[in-house]
Order: C-alpha cells, then sequence, then structure tokens
C-alpha cells in the first residue's frame, strides 16, 4: 500500500479529521484530491480529469488551494515545479477556451475549491484548428499490473502540427513533452513554511452495480483502501500521432 501505514492518530484541522499516516518512516497527513479543468472548444465542454495523492500537514490553506496553486491556475502564484496550465495553454490551439477548475479532496466534504477562470484563458497557438474530436493524446507507464495506463486526450490540435496520416511535427512534439513532464512532475507548495506535496497517480475504482441496473465506478469507501488500487510513479509521454475521441463530436460534448 504505498508504504503507507494507517494510525489511529488522527487529527483535526480546520474543523474536520483528517487521518495520519506514516510516510516514509514519518507520520503525515495524507488526502487524495481530483481535478476536473473544463474547457470549451467548438461550443462543446470538454473536461480533462487528474489525480493527486498529497502528502504534509496543511496550516494556513487547504490542499485544494494548494494543489489549485502548484498546477499554475491561480494567478500571481508561480508554481514551484513545473507548470501544468501554463505548459498545457502553449500546447493547444488558441481556440480551447478554458473555463473552470474545480478540486476536491474525496475523502472529505469540506475540502473543496472552485476556481472560475479569467475570460480569455485559452490556448497559446495560432492556426487552423482541428475538428473537437481530433485531439493530442498523452499515455502513462505501467506501473502495476491490475491498473491499467492512464490516458488523457488534450483537445485544441493544430492542423498545421499534423504531417501526414495525422503525424504530429518534432516542433509540436517537443511543447507536449514538455506538457508531459510537467503532469509527471510531484508538484510542491510552502504553505507557511510546511511543504505540501502532490503526486500525480492513476486510479482504479470499485466497480458496483446502479441503482439502473448499470455496472458503474465510485471510489473506494475509505482512503486506506484507495491506496490498494492506484499506481503511483507514472511518467506520461505524448504519442506520435493524433488520436480521436468520439464523445467530443460535434454536438456531443464532454
Amino acid at each position: 500500500m504505498l508504504g503507507v501505514d494507517k494510525t489511529e492518530n488522527d487529527v483535526t484541522i480546520r474543523g474536520y479529521k483528517v487521518p495520519m499516516y506514516y510516510y516514509k518512516g514519518q507520520l503525515r497527513t495524507m488526502a487524495l484530491l481530483e481535478v476536473k479543468v473544463f474547457q470549451t472548444y467548438d461550443n462543446s465542454q470538454c473536461v480533462t480529469t487528474f489525480n493527486y495523492l498529497s502528502v504534509g500537514t496543511p496550516a494556513a490553506v487547504t490542499e485544494s488551494f494548494a494543489l489549485m496553486a502548484a498546477m499554475g491556475f491561480i494567478l500571481g502564484i508561480t508554481p514551484e515545479v513545473g507548470n501544468v496550465y501554463g505548459d498545457w495553454q502553449a500546447a493547444v490551439n488558441a481556440a480551447v477556451l478554458f473555463t473552470e477548475v474545480q478540486i476536491k479532496s474525496i475523502y472529505s466534504v469540506t475540502d473543496f475549491y472552485t476556481l472560475p477562470l479569467p475570460a480569455g484563458d485559452s490556448g497559446a497557438q495560432a492556426g487552423i484548428p482541428s475538428p473537437a474530436f481530433v485531439c493530442y493524446s498523452l499515455q502513462t507507464n505501467r506501473v502495476r499490473s491490475d491498473v491499467r495506463r492512464g490516458n488523457r486526450r488534450l483537445v485544441g490540435c493544430n492542423e498545421e502540427s499534423l504531417d501526414n496520416f495525422g503525424e504530429i511535427i518534432a516542433g509540436q512534439n517537443t511543447i507536449l513533452t514538455q506538457t508531459a513532464l510537467s503532469m509527471s512532475a510531484v508538484l510542491t507548495y510552502d504553505d507557511e513554511g510546511n511543504t505540501l506535496s502532490f503526486t500525480p497517480l492513476i486510479i482504479s475504482k470499485e466497480k458496483y452495480v446502479a441503482p439502473s441496473g448499470q455496472d458503474a465506478y465510485r471510489y473506494y469507501s475509505t482512503l486506506e483502501l484507495q491506496t490498494d488500487h492506484m499506481a503511483v510513479g507514472i511518467a506520461w509521454t505524448p504519442k506520435l500521432y493524433a488520436s480521436t475521441q468520439v464523445s467530443r463530436k460535434r454536438g456531443r460534448g464532454i
């Protein structure tokens, strides 16, 4: 379980209990966070989701706020490691409008942060935008046999960045490689001298039968259980050819 051992010494931070864990020989608080980034492209909404495992003890801010800042979404706060948002913007067409970011701690009902992004926040590349279902594809390595590779498809391809049969030209691949490096990095935030770290990971969710009778997936009921179903130590790599996402065809959106 990631070298994490549960203790009974939970602490109370800002009015709610936070579980304590032994991590690398030290007693620390940990949390699983979910990031959703909302974008508009060709009148369709696109949502990109990430997960991070936080380690550290917050002092003045919530972990959701700290991760928002560490990813580069908050104006006036320079990320300490990489720049997920800035590198992402640099990789996509200006027709991609970033509208809102939502971050929540999965096992807390009070640690969440929603940030409407300034009007005009967009991709940085000029050029002819491809259809919404054409995308840049990034994939992780596989570090556990029971957890599949992560895949993220970034909307906003430039027609000029694609060569024959959808091969991504060298210059664009360099930009996407930088984006992948930032997505792979362990992010940090200095909270009044306390360092909070955020490790990217891939989650395997619990399968269950929904009231409709259909199979569905959800996070496991506790962080202790979920840590047995997550892949840590991932590295993102851009694929050499453009990909597609059917759910982003005109009028469908996702």
